[in-house]
């Protein structure tokens, strides 16, 4: 297992390519300003949340050649978030079944709303990356909150994540910008119904095409091992709701009402 001392020497020399390759003093001191702008606090550890923002076209691309990016970070954040929103709805909704909970979870850190999010937050605008056109991709920009997320765990602790979560995403962004809303998740709402009639679901992916920017996954839905749908997206998980969505309509399944 890495010391923390291994782990700061490497942020460290995470550091120096960025200032190396994108950063000088005056843009690195904006940067530091606008992730403070966005945090609500001041970091300690300034590195982490840099490297949280450098995307992996920027370690593919030949003319910013960066050493490293933020994927480490969106998986420990991923999780850090997904411990996080479960407490809050535990606690907020004591009627809430473990389904209704499940649902609600999904909806608030799908794609679209953490995509959203991070365009509220200015996140977006900070994003390292060489992209096609210099448009950063839709799902790039809530990969980056989750990377932050695992960058303020990593900096701050559980309780500082905990309570940047809930203000600026849950109480302010999710939950305050709009009131009443519901987003489904399909692919949780389809696999309820697999358990309600005894079903068995299965995902395959049939095609897969990873280069630098360019994401692009099929996958094929199976319903007791009967092909039923196809799904394409940049991601699985995008892939996997679109098939599960067109399932659910194929099917004739109703939605759950939340």
């Amino acid at each position: 297992m890495a010391s923390k001392k291994q782990h700061q020497l490497r942020e460290k020399s995470l550091l120096e390519s960025l200032r190396e390759k994108w950063l000088s003093s005056s843009t690195e001191k904006a940067l530091r300003k606008n992730i403070r702008n966005v945090l609500g606090f001041r970091p300690k550890r300034y590195a982490l949340y840099e490297i949280a923002l450098v995307h992996s076209s920027a370690v593919h691309s030949k003319s910013l050649n960066f050493k490293d990016h933020n994927e480490r970070l969106e998986y420990l954040g991923d999780s850090v978030l997904d411990l996080v929103i479960a407490d809050y709805l535990y606690q907020r909704y004591p009627d809430k079944n473990e389904g209704g909970l499940t649902r609600m979870r999904s909806a608030l850190v799908n794609r679209v709303s953490l995509n959203r999010v991070a365009d509220e937050l200015g996140i977006s605008d900070l994003i390292i990356g060489k992209f096609n056109k210099d448009i950063t991709p839709e799902d790039v920009k809530g990969n980056a909150l989750e990377a932050l997320v695992g960058a303020i765990y990593l900096d701050r602790g559980l309780a500082v994540a905990d309570r940047f979560i809930r203000r600026q995403i849950l109480d302010k962004q999710l939950f305050g910008s709009r009131p009443g809303s519901h987003v489904y998740d399909f692919k949780s709402e389809l696999f309820m119904w697999a358990q309600k009639e005894k079903k068995q679901l299965r995902f395959d992916l049939i095609y897969e095409e990873n280069r630098g920017e360019i994401r692009k996954y099929i996958v094929d839905l199976k319903v007791d091992d009967a092909s039923i749908a196809e799904g394409e997206g940049s991601s699985k998980k995008k892939a996997q709701q679109v098939a599960s969505k067109k399932a659910i309509q194929l099917l004739g399944i109703q939605l759950t009402k939340e």
